[in-house]
């Protein structure tokens, strides 16, 4: 209770205890001051501002009434503003756990389907792994036959050379042996014997040559065509390596997100409060 408000009621007490002697006639009656001392009176003065007359207790009594009225209004006010203060506060409450119940969800939701998508991941990395490495001896098979291929083609053009040289040597002996008078025919049909036979095994080994020569470029070509897949499959592996880091950095960023504004939203609330706590209604001034 306020300095003057006591002072009111300390006035207004006497006021009441003078009545008990004197009705309320008396003691508005100026031959009644014997209950208004002069200490009574410079107070009542003090406070009203104005010359001790007849009335100044009532105007003093009804100031008291309109001060104890003005703090009973200010009571109500400030018991309002503190239960809607109170009720703000709840709602603001009931939301901020409404939203990080829906935030964990949201948060479990995304973690289930990315352990989902790890390991259906890490199924599809294996399986290419796996793939990649049946790749890799398949293109080492095929290098494998491409040099035997090349080793092959080389010994029979050597053959085919040797053959070749030998056929040349028989034609010339033939050449020679016709030429020679002293030379039978038996000697020369054997001459020509051997030459179609080195003829044959000549065309033989061209055959041989062109089969080989078919079987090398079909490896060369199933050997570039496995390069390919493997760079093909080197790239799927690492464009499904990235894309489970990125779901990874996504994730981290969600959760950091998430419970960021959580840490936020509950400081903020905290310094509404303590705000609120501290916060003061002002003294409404006493009127004349």
């Amino acid at each position: 209770m306020k300095k003057e408000t006591i002072i009111y009621t300390i006035l207004c007490s006497l006021m009441m205890t003078s009545a008990a002697v004197a009705s309320n006639d008396d003691i508005l009656d100026e031959s009644r001051d014997a209950y208004r001392t002069p200490k009574t009176k410079k107070a009542v003065s003090r406070i009203t501002k104005e010359e001790f007359t007849p009335t100044s207790f009532e105007k003093l009594r009804m100031r008291a009434v309109s001060r104890l009225e003005s703090e009973k209004r200010e009571e109500a006010e400030e018991l309002q503003a503190q239960a809607e203060k109170n009720r703000l506060l709840e709602e603001v409450e009931s939301k901020k756990q409404a939203q990080t119940a829906k935030h964990e969800k949201e948060l479990e939701e995304l973690k289930e389907r990315l352990r989902l998508l790890s390991l259906t991941q890490d199924e599809t990395l294996a399986a290419l792994r796996e793939q990649n490495q049946k790749l890799m001896e398949e293109k080492k098979a095929l290098e494998d036959a491409q040099n035997m291929s090349e080793k092959e083609q080389l010994r029979i053009q050597q053959e085919i050379a040797e053959e070749k040289a030998a056929v040349a040597k028989l034609t010339t002996e033939l050449a020679t042996a016709q030429q020679a008078a002293t030379q039978d025919a038996t000697a020369i049909e054997k001459l020509k014997t051997s030459l179609a036979s080195k003829e044959k095994v000549i065309k033989a080994l061209d055959l041989d040559l062109d089969e080989s020569a078919k079987k090398y470029a079909k490896i060369k070509k199933d050997y570039q065509e496995a390069n390919l897949r493997a760079a093909v499959l080197e790239e799927d592996v690492k464009l499904a390596e990235q894309e489970k880091v990125q779901i990874q950095e996504k994730l981290a960023s969600y959760e950091h997100h998430v419970f960021g504004d959580q840490e936020k939203s509950t400081a903020s609330t905290s310094n509404a409060t303590t705000s609120g706590n501290r916060r003061s209604i002002k003294p409404i001034s006493s009127t004349k």
